[in-house]
């Protein structure tokens, strides 16, 4: 078996691919967000309480921990529908997107063009410069996770936010 591409697309609308196939992001709001940030946070396995906490703030446990149920399902299900191997992994109480799935994204991408292109208008290269920061504006569709912002639905946060706040904690 070879191993998939995972391309998703934070920078804009939110938009995941598996080889190409569009995964189903626009069905369950709850869905996407949960997706979402398991690729936002895809480098440590996230804990079924983080996630409850991060999604179903004010909910009793119970109820969190069956709405993050439902939604992991969903995600499962969706990239089922592109790929018939389970991308999303369990273990003991964290969840992630697999080791056996290659993943780009454009935020990461966007970071290395423009540090390359801030290296290469350091060392005085400005062509190269100027290459870099136009790729990276090719990629900069719109605001982190723009679909996501102002949810107003009270169980889905903001998950700019959300990813903000964690990445200060951690410094």
């Amino acid at each position: 078996m070879t191993s998939p591409m995972l391309t998703a697309h934070f920078l804009g609308t939110f938009r995941v691919t598996v080889d190409g196939a569009l995964v189903d992001t626009v069905s369950s709001r709850r869905t996407r967000s949960v997706l979402a940030y398991l690729l936002a946070h895809r480098r440590t396995p996230v804990p079924r309480d983080v996630l409850m906490e991060v999604f179903w703030p004010a909910a009793e446990p119970n109820s969190a921990r069956n709405s993050l149920h439902v939604a992991l399902s969903g995600v499962r299900q969706a990239l089922r529908a592109v790929w018939p191997h389970a991308l999303l992994e369990r273990r003991f109480d964290t969840y992630r997107i697999g080791d056996s799935v290659a993943i780009w994204t454009d935020v990461e991408h966007f970071q290395r063009t423009s540090e390359a292109g801030r290296r290469a208008e350091r060392d005085g290269d400005r062509e190269t410069a100027i290459r870099c920061y136009e790729a990276a504006c090719q990629l900069y569709e719109d605001d982190f996770l723009v679909d996501e912002h102002g949810a107003g639905h009270g169980t889905t946060p903001d998950l700019a936010s959300q990813t903000a706040r964690r990445r200060s904690q951690r410094r």
